[in-house]
């Protein structure tokens, strides 16, 4: 439970991060730089938005397991 709450933070973060920073650097110029941060950063929320949804699907096995245990 804990590493989904975790993954679940540093998905929020990053996608504050995109918004704020990123996005903010697009609006005033457009380089190549700030594409390359904005897509690294997609990259790399991808693969926590996967992890978490990993995480999340063990913890409904195991709850399902503790309820349905005899």
């Amino acid at each position: 439970m804990f590493l989904t709450l975790l993954y679940l933070v540093i998905v929020i973060v990053i996608v504050f991060y995109l918004k704020r920073i990123v996005l903010g650097e697009l609006r005033k110029e457009k380089n190549k730089q700030s594409f390359a941060y904005l897509y690294i950063g997609f990259a790399v929320t991808i693969v926590f938005v996967g992890l978490f949804v990993n995480q999340l699907t063990h913890v409904f096995i195991d709850l399902t397991d503790v309820f349905y245990r005899k």
